[in-house]
């Protein structure tokens, strides 16, 4: 699935456990710093929302344009909007 600012992989499990996430951010993007704070916005995002996604892994890919100054509402809404994306084209199926 991609997004604005992301490309997302969603890894269906046949267990009961929890979703799992995982963040990638290449060097490309930028320092230690910036990455690191891009890694804890989609970890705050995750926190608030994990659970109402069923057993799955997460894979969040940061893209290279990714802004200097994106606040946690527009990481929020980017992959907010793209699940539910992703749900209704799953539904389809």
């Amino acid at each position: 699935m991609e997004t604005g600012y992301f490309r997302v992989f969603i890894l269906k499990r046949g267990d009961h456990g929890a979703t799992r996430l995982g963040v990638t951010v290449t060097r490309k993007v930028g320092k230690a710093v910036r990455r690191n704070r891009i890694k804890r916005l989609v970890r705050e995002w995750f926190r608030r929302r994990g659970d109402g996604m069923g057993p799955c892994d997460l894979i969040v890919v940061v893209k290279r344009e990714f802004p200097e100054k994106l606040r946690q509402q527009d990481v929020q809404l980017d992959l907010d909007q793209g699940l539910a994306r992703y749900e209704r084209r799953d539904d389809v199926t």
